[in-house]
């Protein structure tokens, strides 16, 4: 019996597979950068949220004014490979709310991305206007009745 060889043996399987693995490691960092932009997005809410809610001198404008510089700056500094990035400041009497949204950019799947709605984050913060001394005196005022 008479083995014929076959010489292009390796190359034909290494042609396969290495694309293939380099796709999945490409996939796996793209996805990593997605999760890091979903939690900077939802820190970026909370923060701005709640530092506006500390603010019980300021006028809205006043305090709108600042929110909208302090996101725009954790916004440069943070995100990643993100476009379109929209912003929405609401204060009132006793909330700030703050909603980030947008969209990330990645060079061949940015294409179905308007199709699918795929690589869209969003998030949204409410926190409570409140001044801690009118509440540490509604609490006694509770406990002592």
């Amino acid at each position: 019996m008479v083995r014929k060889k076959f010489d292009a043996y390796f190359s034909l399987e290494a042609s396969l597979l290495l694309p293939l693995i380099i796709l999945v490691i490409w996939l796996i960092i793209l996805t990593g950068f997605y999760l890091y932009n979903v939690h900077c997005i939802h820190q970026i809410t909370s923060i701005g949220a709640l530092r506006g809610a500390g603010m019980k001198r300021e006028s809205r404008e006043e305090i709108k004014q600042y929110l909208e510089e302090e996101i725009e700056k954790m916004i440069r500094e943070r995100l990643v490979m993100m476009e379109e990035i929209n912003y929405q400041v609401k204060i009132d009497i006793q909330n700030v709310e703050v909603k980030v949204e947008g969209t990330m950019y990645f060079p061949v799947f940015s294409l179905l991305k308007d199709r699918l709605k795929l690589w869209e984050i969003s998030a949204d913060s409410r926190y409570k206007r409140e001044d801690p001394v009118d509440s540490i005196r509604r609490m006694r005022l509770v406990g002592a009745t």
